[in-house]
């Protein structure tokens, strides 16, 4: 539920941004893919990026390990 939780909310974010660039700033679809989800050297969009991914790997670890504790499995075995 967590990893589902963070994706939703990655996905209505990335929506948001798009809105805004393609309405008010007037560019196209590709220009926002391209400008959002793009690593360009030089810039700091890696630390954005290794964030997203360290999240993402703590919502699956963190749904692994509910799933784990409800199905009665202990740390032990």
């Amino acid at each position: 539920m967590v990893t589902i939780a963070f994706i939703l909310i990655f996905t209505l974010l990335t929506s948001l941004i798009g809105f805004f660039d393609i309405f008010y700033l007037h560019k196209s679809i590709n220009e926002f893919f391209y400008s959002v989800l793009s690593l360009e050297f030089g810039t700091r969009k890696w630390w954005v990026f290794s964030g997203l991914f360290i999240g993402l790997c703590y919502s699956v670890i963190t749904d692994f390990k509910r799933f784990r504790k409800k199905k009665g499995v202990t740390e032990g075995t």
